[in-house]
């Protein structure tokens, strides 16, 4: 008689988090290195983008972690705002703005 399969799932790598702050989806976290062989930037950009708000991210203790749905939502945040060379955020108009009353 063959043997019953077990029906609990293998770990997996990296780390988890809890539902309640992965959106209760039980997805797993990326890390920010992760994330940023994904997009082909560096690491500290994707931190540096985490800080600023563009990206979002968790933080998980005192490293930030970031959902695949996050980094897809995005990804294609970027390609609309590619795509449409008028819709630029207020972010950067206050920064060109800057820019220009500096002479830069």
């Amino acid at each position: 008689m063959p043997a019953a399969a077990d029906p609990t799932p293998p770990p997996q790598d990296g780390p988890t988090t809890s539902a309640a702050s992965a959106g209760r989806t039980g997805a797993r976290l990326l890390t920010c290195e992760e994330v940023a062989e994904q997009l082909r930037v560096r690491a500290t950009w994707v931190a540096a983008a985490a800080r600023r708000g563009e990206l979002p991210s968790r933080k998980v203790g005192r490293y930030r972690r970031f959902t695949q749905a996050d980094v897809d939502a995005y990804v294609e945040q970027v390609a609309r705002a590619a795509a449409d060379p008028l819709a630029i955020s207020a972010r950067s108009y206050a920064r060109h703005a800057r820019n220009r009353r500096a002479g830069r």
